[in-house]
């Protein structure tokens, strides 16, 4: 697949993304101050028409710019030049960050048990 191609289904994701969440805010928004939702375009009301124009403008300004189209072209070259790592790698990585972060975790825990003796200690000495 040629990397202007996975340009072009990048902005398709980005679009449909933006305009669902956009939608599903303005929604929002348009029910907790109490708007009264009139449907326009068949299930559509306000909120989503809206959210459709927002995103229309954003993508018609996207593709009209210059340097945004050569930027995601280039960005998409350099990932294909990327050593990704094995599957072998990744989970023996990700083994040595959860056993890192478990011992860290139970250091930490001691401190703050030792801490809080100490502190119960010496604040109330007759315990």
């Amino acid at each position: 697949m040629s990397n202007q191609r996975i340009v072009n289904f990048s902005y398709f994701v980005g679009t449909l993304t933006l305009f669902y969440v956009l939608g599903k805010l303005l929604y929002q928004f348009w029910g907790h101050f109490g708007f009264r939702d009139t449907y326009l375009i068949g299930e559509m009301g306000y909120p989503w028409v809206i959210s459709a124009v927002v995103t229309a403008i954003t993508l018609f300004i996207v593709l009209r710019s210059e340097k945004v189209n050569p930027f995601l072209v280039e960005v998409v070259a350099e990932l294909r030049e990327v050593t990704w790592p094995t599957w072998q790698e990744v989970v023996s990585h990700t083994r040595v960050v959860i056993l890192t972060v478990i011992v860290i975790a139970l250091i930490l825990g001691a401190f703050d048990v030792l801490w809080a003796k100490m502190s119960k200690f010496l604040l109330n000495p007759t315990l």
